[in-house]
C-alpha cells in the first residue's frame, strides 16, 4: 500500500512538472497546436514514458537518452520553432533533471546515512528521488516563471547557433 501511494504521488509530481514545463516553454517559443491539447495530452505522454522507465528501473543513462529523444519529438510537435531551438529546450529539460536528481540522491544518502548506490538500488528510494526531483524543479520553475526570465530565454534562443555548438561539445563530454 505504501509503495503504491509513493508511485501515485510520483506520477502526479511528474505530470505537474510536465504541464508546467510545456506551458513555460510555450510562453517562450509559442505553440503550434492548441495550448490545452498540448498541456493535457502531451504531458500525459511524457509522464507515462517517464513513469514506465521508472517502474521498470531503466538504466539511468539510457533513461535520460530516451527521455531526451521523446522530449525532442513532443516539443517538435507542439512548439512553433526550428529544430535547433527544440534541441536546446530538450537538452535544458534533461540537464535540469540530471543535476537536481543527483543532488536529491546525494541529500537522501546523507540524511539516511547510506551510500549513493544503496539509494539508487532501493526501489522506493529510486521512485522517491524522481518525485522529489520534480517537486524541486516545480519550485524552481515557479520562481523563474516571470516575464523577465521568459524574455531572457527568448534572447538566449536568438543566439542558438553558437549555443548549439557549445551544447553539442558539452553533450559529447558528458557522454
Amino acid at each position: 500500500m505504501e509503495l503504491v501511494l509513493i508511485q501515485i504521488i510520483t506520477f502526479f509530481c511528474i505530470y505537474a512538472y510536465n504541464v508546467f514545463s510545456i506551458n513555460f516553454y510555450g510562453k517562450v517559443v509559442g505553440f503550434r497546436i492548441n495550448k490545452k491539447i498540448a498541456l493535457i495530452f502531451y504531458s500525459i505522454i511524457l509522464t507515462i514514458v517517464s513513469f514506465t522507465m521508472i517502474i521498470n528501473l531503466t538504466f539511468l543513462p539510457l533513461a535520460y537518452v530516451i527521455s531526451f529523444f521523446i522530449h525532442m519529438m513532443v516539443f517538435k510537435l507542439i512548439y512553433d520553432r526550428r529544430l535547433d531551438a527544440i534541441y536546446i529546450l530538450s537538452l535544458l529539460q534533461i540537464f535540469q533533471v540530471i543535476i537536481i536528481r543527483d543532488m536529491v540522491i546525494g541529500f537522501i544518502a546523507l540524511v539516511a546515512g547510506s551510500t549513493l548506490l544503496k539509494v539508487v538500488h532501493d526501489y522506493e528510494g529510486y521512485i522517491i528521488t524522481y518525485g522529489l526531483t520534480r517537486i524541486i524543479l516545480l519550485i524552481i520553475g515557479f520562481r523563474f516563471n516571470k516575464e523577465v526570465y521568459i524574455k531572457k530565454l527568448k534572447v538566449f534562443l536568438l543566439y542558438r547557433k553558437a549555443l548549439t555548438y557549445n551544447l553539442l561539445i558539452i553533450t559529447s563530454f558528458v557522454i
